[in-house]
């Protein structure tokens, strides 16, 4: 460097250089760089009917992180992860990966196209009707924005377990579905069917391995699990019973490595259809954000398979409405109230009045 003149280069290099560190040791001067980096990552968002959900996550859902979403079995789990799903689909900054353990492929993509299309086909009672419906326009069209990149690549990809998938085949293909397919949200619907069977040795390996991989490859990991009877002198899960992150089937390393738990729980038995169909959302554990608690009520519309916030939807405005808007929410229901479409004693949706 003498020899070509850069005298000054050569001190400045001297004394700018870095001690040696071991490689994984970062000095708290390389701090700072990390923290920019890691502010510019898109969070990824939840759908307008969770907006109290991801008021309480400030944001949405920040890529490195363990997700776990638990209820009671038919409590309607999967609905409202599609939910989420459909929505991630066309609004995630990132791309999608799909384990779905208890539906094939060809049932998995039907109920994610009774949602885009607004037609929950499964209740298409003929062979004559469903294929008649799926050839019909609106079927084809919604396939081909459902399925479809606007450059005609796959929008999102899915895991055909052919019935049977273990640990090793599923910690494979999810590694397939983040290195090999540019996927960074990877759902496992549901995570207890997976490890059903295992040890809670082996349940804490893979949760481990869960936790090592979200940090490496900087993805989220949204798992779908079970939880445990309650005891005979608790009201039953299926009637809307209380559960914590304690009755998550299992070891407890599944909600103790998890950036999040949100808590499900709903009476799908009682006589009240708007009851009935109603999901009341906890989040007992937000490890970003430290808020938990009461997370909002979720309806949903079992014709239009679509799911609703309750406060929105009976208040006769929908989600989309009131995000568009810009009034706060108070003030949308203080007009409605004046206009005389909110009552004190039953409120009117589509026509039907509810007492």
């Amino acid at each position: 460097m003498r020899k070509e003149g850069k005298d000054v280069e050569f001190v400045r290099s001297f004394y700018d250089a870095k001690k040696d560190c071991p490689v994984g040791i970062v000095g708290s001067s390389g701090l700072k760089d990390k923290i920019m980096a890691r502010a510019k990552l898109e969070k990824v968002p939840l759908p307008p009917f969770a907006k109290k959900l991801q008021k309480m996550m400030a944001g949405g859902i920040p890529l490195g992180y363990i997700i776990n979403i638990a209820s009671a079995s038919g409590q309607g789990k999967s609905t409202l992860v599609n939910e989420f799903i459909y929505y991630w689909i066309f609004n995630s900054p990132y791309k999608v990966g799909v384990v779905s353990l208890e539906s094939d492929p060809g049932e998995y993509g039907e109920l994610l196209l009774s949602r885009h299309v607004g037609q929950k086909i499964a209740l298409l009672e003929t062979v004559a009707d469903k294929v008649g419906f799926l050839n019909s326009s609106i079927a084809q069209e919604g396939m081909d924005e459902l399925f479809y990149t606007a450059e005609g690549e796959d929008r999102f990809h899915v895991v055909d377990h052919q019935g049977s998938v273990g640990e090793d085949e599923l910690k494979a293909k999810c590694e397939y579905l983040v290195r090999g397919l540019g996927c960074r949200l990877i759902i496992v619907d549901p995570l207890t069917l997976a490890l059903s069977g295992g040890a809670n040795e082996d349940i804490d390996e893979f949760m481990s391995w869960q936790k090592k991989f979200v940090d490496q490859h900087q993805c989220v990991f949204v798992n779908v699990t079970h939880v445990r009877k309650n005891s005979n002198n608790q009201q039953a899960n299926s009637r809307g019973g209380a559960i914590s992150e304690e009755s998550i089937k299992g070891s407890g390393s599944i909600f103790q490595v998890a950036g999040a738990n949100i808590l499900l729980m709903r009476d799908k038995e009682n006589e009240d259809p708007i009851v009935r169909n109603t999901t009341k959302i906890v989040q007992s554990k937000c490890r970003w954000t430290g808020i938990t608690g009461p997370a909002g009520n979720w309806y949903y519309e079992n014709q239009r398979h679509t799911l609703y916030d309750y406060d929105e939807y009976f208040s006769g405005v929908s989600a989309e409405e009131l995000l568009s808007d810009n009034e706060s929410i108070g003030e949308q229901h203080q007009t409605l109230e004046n206009a005389g479409a909110v009552m004190d004693d039953s409120i009117v949706v589509g026509g039907v009045n509810f007492q």
